[in-house]
């Protein structure tokens, strides 16, 4: 049974064009990698027959009690039935992130009965989590910038603080080409994993040059967070 420190779904929101969201994730594998955690992408749009049962069943293939999923506005519905869903397995942690989770953080770990929300950016965050759920460093009340469970009560932390994105490792774009890294259903055949890839690097063409909005529509989470725009180093794209 292969070990991994924390598994993604992808692919929850099935009314998209592409099959997967890729984009958080590239600068997230990155700091995984270069903080020696192991994680594995499972695209529940690959499991034939598909049902809530065969999420749990393709979970419990591989040695894992973490469980991580993003959240928009349009996935939110099918995010929350997983997250239910995967709340009644006594073994497993479910953190959420994403705009929708970050924006109405409170609803949303009501709703979905997760356990952490990641509000913002999540690349330190997901770190310090990983620490204290699987070394047991920390404290959650320590961690800048999650809402989460505590016992019976839930607890907001304060809002972390602007980062420089040039701080952060390169993000890991090959998450989009390489096997290594998804969980496919036992029969999933060499064929569906070849065309997976095709829609996966067409779909997921971005390459990431700055973090937050100059802008404050008053229509938009970005906007309404006032993040701030925050650019990389033309080299550092490159």
């Amino acid at each position: 049974m292969k070990k991994l420190d924390i598994i993604f779904i992808d692919g929850v929101d099935t009314s998209a064009d592409a099959n997967s969201y890729l984009t958080y994730l590239f600068p997230i594998a990155a700091m995984l990698e270069q903080n020696n955690y192991s994680f594995g992408i499972l695209n529940i749009q690959t499991i034939k027959d598909f049902s809530l049962e065969k999420i749990i069943l393709e979970l419990k293939r591989y040695e894992c009690n973490i469980v991580g999923m993003t959240t928009t506005a349009d996935n939110i519905y099918n995010v929350s039935l997983i997250s239910q869903r995967i709340a009644q397995e006594d073994n497993y942690k479910i953190i959420l992130g994403g705009v929708q989770a970050t924006f109405d953080d409170i609803k949303t770990i009501i709703s979905t009965n997760c356990d952490v929300i990641i509000r913002g950016e999540g690349d330190y965050t997901i770190i310090k989590l990983l620490n204290h759920f699987i070394k047991g460093i920390g404290f959650l009340s320590h961690i800048d910038g999650i809402t989460y469970k505590d016992k019976t009560e839930i607890k907001r932390n304060v809002n972390l603080k602007l980062f420089d994105p040039n701080e952060l490792p390169i993000p890991q774009y090959k998450i989009a080409s390489d096997s290594k890294y998804w969980l496919f259903p036992q029969d999933f055949t060499e064929k569906e994993s070849k065309d997976f890839f095709k829609a996966e690097q067409i779909s997921n063409k971005y390459f990431i040059s700055s973090r937050g909005c100059p802008y404050s529509c008053i229509f938009c989470v970005e906007g309404n967070h006032s993040s701030g725009l925050r650019e990389k180093k033309p080299e550092r794209v490159l």
